[in-house]
């Protein structure tokens, strides 16, 4: 007798044969107990999770001679041929290869006659998406009201792409993705009926790859015991599907660890080199800090972490080198990676700057401990007001916690000196018309100290030709941001500068006071804005 592969060795023959999916067997258990079947049913989910199986176990209990009954016989010559898939009442159709209206009409009109010599004539389609729309209106009628003799059963990966009117007239059931704890338990069970040797990790290296699909695993089980020469280990495993074995994922996770970004390249380097592909070594990255995050979060022992004892015991030990924030970070941009991998034609340029980026993750500092580090410069309230103006006027972050250039000041509280008005108007016009107050930055403002137009303060301002022209369009804007940031009404004049063509460039300001200092230098700022010492005393006085 020719081989044939484990997954069609051991496909499930019976309800209670089905892992992972209780839910829909024990519904269509107690269906056929109490007469309930359904004229239609759609089973939907990824592939290899028992969507097909499931419907051949439904057929045999509505079919078997014994039946209908929860639990057929598997012995009787309708069971049998149902099984191998020649059963003349059963029909099993591809949706994919029999999806034109021509097909589905002839399916329409065989559906007419009675079982040759079951109880009933039951249609499975599989990927029953695959059907064109006509074929799913020339359905339409025969699904809604079948003959009493006639049952369907679809099956789809892709439930979204199904029409309303055919979804309507199905009852539904999603097929779950299987945990992975319990496929490597049946690998285990296979392989000791099969009497092949593999290790415990490598079943659940192959649980884990198969992504929730028993067939995939199956599948790679059949691969690994025609290549391993004696035992099937993680390694094995790797060389088949260009797989990590896990141990390399936790010399990543150590290099990084200890911010030696030097080692971490040179393992992509012999990773790749060994035959991984990149989006797989990023894969394997973004799951070791997810189990890692989850061992720190929830302990190494929780069920959540589809991994061996070893690896948790590594895990536990590695926990204590990161903080939950950077952990977090870390499984964020390394799934960030993987999306800009795949859409970048330099995907190991992608991947070797965030390994880099996170061997230098200890460098990185949380933002409340740079608040309170602003904070203890100001030293008491009032400090610590004065502090946070000059230190909004005078720097500007590059960072995502940039400060703003300029303070705010509410207006009604009386004149504040001239020297303070012209960032504090550009604040204000920044909130109302940004345009033009990026324009007015290049202009220098003065107030004439005599000047004084019916109880208003008169503000000269310098600009090149264009911008006045802009400026006088928008003055009535102008002089209500002015007023608001001197504290009283004032009025505006403009004055073309000494260089029409636009003042000349500003020297930058050297900062003045410790704190500044600092602030700068936390914030890898730069000075925008001084205060000139000499026309506030002036003022002041």
């Amino acid at each position: 007798m020719s081989y044939q592969v484990l997954a069609r060795k051991y496909r499930p023959r019976t309800f209670d044969e089905v892992i992972g999916q209780e839910s829909a067997a024990e519904t269509l258990r107690n269906a056929i107990r109490s007469d309930r079947v359904a004229h239609a049913y759609l089973f939907s989910g990824p592939r290899g999770v028992g969507k097909t199986s499931m419907a051949r176990i439904l057929a045999k209990a509505l079919n078997c001679e014994t039946g209908p009954t929860p639990t057929p016989c598997n012995e009787c010559p309708i069971c049998r041929s149902i099984d191998t898939g020649d059963d003349v009442d059963v029909v099993e159709i591809d949706g994919a290869s029999n999806n034109s209206v021509d097909q589905v009409r002839q399916l329409r009109e065989n559906a007419r006659y009675a079982p040759a010599r079951s109880a009933f004539k039951i249609y499975i389609i599989d990927e029953v998406h695959m059907l064109s729309t006509a074929a799913f209106n020339a359905l339409l009628k025969t699904l809604e009201e079948p003959p009493q003799h006639v049952k369907f059963i679809f099956a789809t990966t892709e439930p979204h792409k199904l029409l309303d009117t055919i979804k309507s007239r199905c009852q539904r059931f999603d097929f779950r993705r299987i945990p992975s704890s319990r496929i490597a338990d049946h690998m285990k069970m296979l392989c000791e009926k099969e009497g092949i040797n593999a290790d415990d990790e490598a079943l659940v290296a192959v649980a884990r790859a198969a992504h929730g699909g028993m067939r995939d695993a199956e599948s790679l089980l059949d691969q690994l015991a025609s290549l391993a020469a004696d035992t099937i280990t993680v390694d094995d495993l790797a060389r088949l599907i260009g797989g990590v074995p896990p141990q390399t994922v936790l010399e990543f996770i150590e290099a990084i660890a200890g911010h030696d970004a030097k080692r971490a390249i040179e393992m992509i380097d012999e990773t790749l080199s060994k035959g991984a592909a990149d989006d797989e070594l990023i894969q394997q990255l973004v799951d070791g800090f997810r189990d890692l995050l989850l061992a720190k979060v929830a302990g190494p022992d929780t069920e959540l972490i589809d991994r061996g004892p070893e690896f948790r015991k590594q895990l536990a030990e590695l926990s204590a080198a990161f903080s939950t924030d950077a952990l977090m970070y870390l499984v964020q941009m390394f799934a960030e990676t993987k999306k800009k991998a795949r859409q970048s034609s330099q995907s190991r340029v992608v991947l070797e700057l965030a390994v880099i980026r996170a061997a230098r993750i200890h460098q990185l500092r949380p933002l409340d401990e740079l608040v309170g580090q602003v904070k203890k410069l100001g030293g008491d309230g009032s400090n610590r007001r004065k502090a946070g103006g000059t230190a909004q006027r005078a720097t500007r972050a590059t960072g995502p916690s940039a400060a703003p250039t300029v303070a705010e000041k509410p207006a009604g509280k009386g004149p504040t000196a001239h020297g303070d008005v012209w960032p504090r108007a550009l604040a204000e016009l920044e909130q109302t018309k940004k345009p033009l107050a990026i324009m007015l930055e290049k202009g220098a403002c003065t107030r004439e100290q005599s000047a004084v137009e019916s109880g208003r303060a008169r503000f000269i301002i310098e600009l090149d030709s264009f911008s006045i022209q802009q400026a006088e369009k928008n003055r009535k804007l102008l002089e209500q941001a002015l007023s608001k940031a001197h504290g009283a009404p004032c009025s505006v004049e403009l004055r073309a500068g000494a260089n029409s063509s636009g003042p000349a460039p500003k020297k930058e300001a050297e900062p003045k006071g410790e704190h500044i200092k600092k602030t700068i230098a936390m914030f890898n700022g730069r000075v925008v804005h001084t205060e000139n010492q000499t026309d506030k005393e002036s003022s002041d006085g």
